[in-house]
């Protein structure tokens, strides 16, 4: 069943014509001007639209639930087994302007090349329905999803959801006070309308089943005659109004593809057939491993979920394990301590330094200090939030004790949401700032890179568009828009990491220029967005919030700061108090002292480098340490004591020992083999043990009295040892012979420390630590994620997540490096207190 092609009320691009001049598509789509726009209506024509949406959306939603009830099975068998041609022909008939792409709103960051048309803008369902598209439909089961949520729950419950993946320009803005939120209890509509001025057209739009209730358009002037309760209720006319085209366009494509896959079926029947059970959701299977961005993509077609408070604490206790691990590292490894310090000297500054500074440590005298300040920052910042999620209660208990009727969490929890809130916006902008100066710095993109003043004094960059291939633009059209206020503002901070996301997993010419030292910080931002995301799905619980920060940053200045951003103030200001002197002296990257062989084989002169490299590092930090506190009263030893989840011990090489040379004893000759004539006793002369029965010795039986034994047992005596239990050795897991190999290169015993460990296939790694419990999933930019699986699926008592970074080899077809196999094996001992592979695992 085709359909006529869908005209939006709202902006559309071919409108302009040819003569539009908005310049080309990159740079239209980051100023915006290629985002929908509010139509400019009157109050008569926005009513009789809002009537028409309604009406159309539960006439269609009315069809689809009938179908559903009655006929999902059927659905999913059909869809199937379709192959991917019978899949795109029933999705091109249901919608023949249908997005190709996955999110055809970026299409114009991927489309750089000069031989594409600038002559027109883009069609706006790009933007209102950015998942309806063929590339990913076409797979998985994400029709079957977005089928089963839009067919069995009303359309009220998808609202809020629907407007938020819109992607939208300026003019639909959600900032309406009117939502009942303050501390006061507004008695009736004049009071409240007294404190929230409203001059623009309203909506009030209710969780009401009849289309003559669902959205009702309210004049300004007639505001006072809504009664109190429906406060909550009352959004902008202009997201209204778009919000009901988004569900017309979705339910009337899901009725016609419905339809169209069963297509055989009597009209009549689809409404007449007796109800069936709904069945299980089918799983396609994959090989692949579990990932945020499929989790991320199944959500566009998915009922809104509730927060999922302890998937949040999984994701942040693994980065805050991971950041306490690289602070270690730091302190504990030479080899691990220069390494990370080169790269921050490869990504620094060079605006600061001077056009002609090489990257000799000299002009880079500030690296060290930067990442040692970076690494205590992420310490910091990642156990505050995950101490703050620790702390909260499950959501059931927070909307249990929530105000219904002024939508706002209770006081204890908005507290607790809005101290979240700004540590993590902090944290954003700290991050933020990172990559706008190390991207441009990077070894791959500094060669077209600009680095200059705005008008406003504020460092920005630019790349040389003659020079810039396509995945260059590509990279610089993205984390510009991530970098600009404006044009995050305008796309979303969420929207453009899932994009640069996609980049990664997609696009290997502009993935090829993003280093791991980017990829990691990026990894980090990711993150922060994923708890940016889940804040704002408490909306409008969230709007409590927002008005509670609000106030907060007006009043910061008179209140005591907390313990965290005292301790920041101080890192930030003590870092730069370290003199050149004692950077330039303990830790210059050309210098021989850093040599930390740890991966040779364990020789005298190598033994002796490491021992002098590790007495180097702890000179650097004891200098670092002693400035800082003597500066800022800032004591880095007693933040890593109260920080760590438990008491750790820096490793050092012990002194070299000469191996003990075991003395070959000459064999001494009996007697027998001098003189023959001696007799010799020889085993083989005597009978041997099955021949050879000695004789039982005859036992006295005792037929009178009572035998002592019975009630005068023998007892040891008072001043014999007692004797000590034996130790129950601990039943070692059986794994596979592949995953044991794994674990005994990340887990070595004593003796084979001291040979060079041999490097790991990164697909191994994965299953060695899926095969004895911890499930990995792969999370944005370079991060993998290791979770504790179910107890009866455990083969190893872990009780926490752990994380890694995928090496930037592996993403070029190669092992994990010998030094990261080291640095792995080190984690896993410390945050699951195992030993050696040989004294855990065995082979199956």
């Amino acid at each position: 069943m085709a359909t006529r092609p869908y005209i939006s009320i709202q902006y559309e691009g071919e409108e302009l014509g040819e003569d539009h001049k908005l310049g080309c598509k990159c740079c239209r789509f980051r100023a915006g001007h290629d985002l929908p726009i509010p139509a400019t209506l009157t109050i008569e024509e926005t009513r009789v639209a809002a009537q028409r949406f309604s009406y159309a959306i539960f006439r269609d939603w009315t069809q689809l639930n009938a179908i559903i009830k009655r006929f999902e099975g059927t659905l999913q068998k059909r869809w199937m087994k379709k192959n991917v041609k019978q899949r795109r022909d029933v999705l091109l008939k249901a919608w023949p302007d249908i997005s190709t792409t996955h999110r055809p709103d970026f299409a114009n960051f991927r489309e750089s090349k000069k031989q594409i048309s600038r002559a027109r803008t883009m069609r706006s369902e790009a933007f209102l329905w950015p998942y309806i598209n063929l590339e990913d439909l076409v797979q998985r089961h994400l029709l079957l999803l977005f089928l089963n949520s839009r067919g069995r729950t009303l359309p009220d419950i998808h609202r809020a959801a629907d407007f938020d993946r819109a992607h939208v320009g300026f003019g639909f803005d959600d900032d309406v006070l009117s939502l009942g939120i303050g501390d006061q209890d507004f008695c009736c509509a004049s009071h409240f309308l007294e404190d929230n001025p409203i001059e623009e057209l309203c909506m009030v739009v209710q969780s009401r089943c009849s289309p003559a209730k669902y959205a009702t358009v309210v004049d300004p002037d007639k505001l006072r005659l809504v009664k109190k309760l429906k406060f909550k209720h009352i959004r902008p006319a202009t997201e209204g109004l778009v919000t009901l085209e988004i569900q017309h366009g979705i339910y009337r494509f899901l009725l016609a593809c419905a339809k169209l896959i069963l297509h055989d079926v009597e009209p009549a029947m689809l409404f007449l057939a007796p109800h069936q059970p709904e069945p299980d959701m089918p799983v396609p299977r994959t090989t692949e491993w579990e990932n945020v961005t499929t989790h991320a993509l199944e959500a566009s077609y998915k009922n809104p979920q509730k927060l999922n408070l302890e998937r949040l604490k999984m994701l942040v206790g693994g980065r805050r394990s991971a950041a306490e691990d690289h602070v270690y590292s730091l302190k504990e490894d030479p080899g691990y301590f220069i390494n990370h310090v080169r790269e921050w000297r490869e990504h620094s500054d060079r605006f600061d330094r001077g056009k002609d500074a090489c990257f000799c440590f000299s002009c880079a005298k500030d690296v060290a200090p930067r990442a040692v300040q970076d690494a205590f920052t992420a310490l910091l910042v990642w156990d505050d939030i995950y101490r703050k999620l620790e702390f909260m209660d499950p959501m059931d208990v927070q909307m249990g004790r929530a105000n219904e009727d002024k939508v706002r969490l209770a006081d204890e929890d908005a507290h607790k949401w809005t101290a979240m809130s700004c540590i993590v916006k902090t944290l954003v902008i700290i991050e933020t700032s990172i990559l706008k100066d190390g991207i441009p710095n990077s070894p791959r993109l500094r060669n077209i890179s600009n680095i200059f003043l705005d008008k406003e004094g504020v460092k920005d960059w630019a790349i040389a568009s003659i020079k810039a291939s396509d995945g260059q633009q590509r990279v610089h059209n993205l984390f510009q828009s991530i970098f600009d206020e404006y044009m995050c503002g305008l796309h979303r901070l969420q929207k453009l990491v899932e994009e640069v996301q996609y980049m990664l997993d997609n696009d290997d010419d502009a993935t090829q220029y993003l280093d791991s030292w980017i990829v990691e910080h990026f990894s980090d931002l990711a993150l922060l967005c994923e708890l940016i995301k889940a804040i704002l799905s408490l909306q409008p619980w969230y709007d409590t919030v927002g008005a509670m920060e609000w106030n907060e940053r007006l009043t910061r200045q008179g209140q005591r700061m907390n313990k965290v951003d005292t301790t920041l103030g101080k890192l930030v200001t003590g870092i730069p108090t370290i003199s050149p002197q004692t950077t330039r002296r303990f830790c210059d990257p050309s210098d021989s002292d850093f040599e930390y062989p740890a991966d040779k084989a364990r020789t005298k002169a190598n033994v002796e480098k490491m021992r002098r490299a590790e007495k180097h590092l702890d000179d650097f930090w004891g200098h670092i340490e002693g400035e800082i506190k003597e500066e800022v009263g800032l004591d880095l030893q007693k933040i890593m004591r109260i920080r760590a989840f438990e008491p750790r011990t820096i490793y050092r090489t012990p002194p070299w020992q000469e191996p003990e040379t075991p003395t070959r004893k000459t064999p001494t000759k009996i007697l027998g083999e001098v003189d023959p004539n001696v007799n010799v006793y020889r085993a083989y002369d005597s009978p041997t043990r099955s021949k050879f029965t000695p004789t039982p010795a005859k036992e006295k039986v005792k037929t009178r009295g009572v035998i002592a034994g019975a009630h005068h047992p023998r007892t040891v005596a008072d001043d014999a040892a007692p004797v000590e239990p034996e130790e129950v050795a601990t039943p070692k897991v059986k794994i596979k012979q592949k995953a044991f190999n794994v674990f005994c290169s990340l887990l070595p015993t004593t003796m084979s420390a001291n040979q060079p460990c041999r490097e790991i296939a990164w697909d191994d790694f994965l299953s060695a630590m899926d095969a004895i419990g911890l499930k990995p999933e792969k999370l944005y930019g370079s991060v993998w994620h290791f979770q504790p699986c179910a107890e009866e699926f455990r083969k190893v008592h872990v009780t926490r997540s752990i994380s890694f970074h995928e090496p930037k080899e592996v993403r070029r077809g190669n092992k994990i490096p010998r030094p990261m196999v080291r640095t792995f094996g080190r984690r896993l001992k410390h945050a699951y207190g195992w030993t050696d592979a040989e004294s855990m695992f065995e082979v199956e």
